[in-house]
């Protein structure tokens, strides 16, 4: 499996660079990037251990949270190909009959798994990115035991904030603090006009002004955010795109199993709690006083940097790299017009070599064949100008 793997990563990579250097939704979707991604994932699942660790990582982070049950790791009996963990039993979270016969409260373990989700993402940043049912067992007291630590994503304390903003923004419907958000997860490149990504979230937001937030799909709305973001090329960070994916997958989940569920609900207001907490006296007190520490630490070993630079500087070994962020873009639209001009040259050539050869070269018995040497090159010549013309008209147009 792990040469196959590496055999298929290595095409789909070659394939990736191709499409990158000569299609725009493939540039503007930064393929290279996203199979980049897909090949850590993929490696990651190969190799056990990781899974083992995440494992242990979520049973940390879920310590003592009795609607959560994360399975134990025995390491003695587990390798990079082998996994050996604690055996989980229950009824499929999917199996909604079992549910009912078992008399379990199909709302409490709904909202278990908001629970699970919310905690995950804003609490710890580290989530389980493949929630599909299959991965749910529901314990007899409504809990949930979590296995298939294989695929998971990770979020930054700054991610994690601008998460919070963005959810509050959907909430109340403020376009303008939506794009802020967008902007500020640096997605939004020099192709992006700021105007027109926030006219075009008024109005997705428009659609639901008005309606309860019990109303409100979370899934629909995130898929409807992404094509705007694609609209507008802008770049979405992969963990974004991971958690986008996660958010529809748990809301479809909590709807099967409550007809009346929708995951905005019971997100609002644990969204508004953690931002007020993030923001209490005691977490800016703790962000302030890090921050001191930092500055100190700064001012302390600023003498020396300083001086290391000046000595740099007067030897000679201070380099400067400019990176231009638009260089990619002239220099494919430099290869376009590099290959409309070798074009033209080779139309006209062959037009050129056609009229000479019609004129000068008449070998005996020519005349039978003639007929059809110049009428495909007259086709050929025809298809090329065609081509040409296609191609400077689209440029164009």
């Amino acid at each position: 499996v792990a040469e196959q793997v590496a055999l298929d990563l290595q095409i789909l990579a070659g394939v990736a660079e191709w499409a990158d250097a000569h299609a725009a939704i493939a540039h503007t979707l930064n393929l290279p990037m996203l199979v980049d991604e897909f090949s850590y994932t993929l490696h990651n699942e190969l190799d056990y251990r990781r899974e083992g660790y995440n494992a242990d990582h979520f049973r940390r982070n879920f310590a003592g949270d009795a609607s959560i049950h994360i399975p134990l790791v025995h390491w003695d009996f587990s390798t990079g190909r082998a996994l050996t963990m604690e055996r989980v039993s229950g009824i499929k979270i999917a199996d909604v009959a079992m549910l009912d016969v078992a008399s379990i409260d199909r709302r409490k373990v709904a909202e278990n798994a908001v629970h699970l989700m919310m905690r995950e993402v804003f609490e710890f940043g580290f989530f389980h990115a493949d929630p599909h049912p299959g991965n749910f067992f529901v314990q007899p007291d409504g809990s949930i035991a979590l296995i298939d630590f294989g695929m998971v994503g990770r979020l930054d304390e700054r991610l994690q904030d601008t998460l919070t903003r963005m959810g509050l923004a959907i909430v109340r419907q403020d376009a303008e603090q939506l794009a802020d958000d967008l902007y500020t997860l640096g997605v939004a490149g020099g192709r992006a006009k700021r105007a027109a990504l926030q006219r075009d979230l008024g109005h997705l937001l428009d659609q639901y002004a008005g309606r309860p937030i019990q109303d409100l799909a979370a899934a629909q709305v995130t898929n409807e955010v992404m094509a705007i973001a694609f609209r507008h090329h802008l770049q979405l960070p992969s963990e974004l795109a991971m958690l986008f994916r996660v958010i529809g997958m748990s809301e479809a989940l909590g709807a099967r199993l409550d007809p009346n569920f929708r995951l905005f609900e019971s997100l609002a207001p644990q969204l508004q709690r953690l931002w007020f907490e993030r923001r209490s006296p005691a977490a800016v007190g703790r962000k302030m006083g890090l921050a001191a520490m930092e500055a100190a630490e700064l001012a302390l070993d600023l003498p020396r940097r300083a001086s290391r630079l000046l000595s740099q500087v007067e030897r000679g070994e201070v380099e400067l790299n400019v990176n231009h962020e638009g260089l990619h873009d002239f220099i494919h639209a430099l290869q376009r017009m590099t290959n409309r001009l070798a074009l033209a040259v080779l139309l006209a050539a062959t037009i050129v070599a056609l009229g000479l050869m019609m004129v000068v070269y008449h070998p005996p018995g020519w005349e039978q064949y003639a007929g059809y040497a110049f009428g495909s090159a007259f086709l050929l010549s025809l298809g090329l100008g065609a081509l040409l013309m296609w191609r400077i008209w689209r440029a164009g147009r």
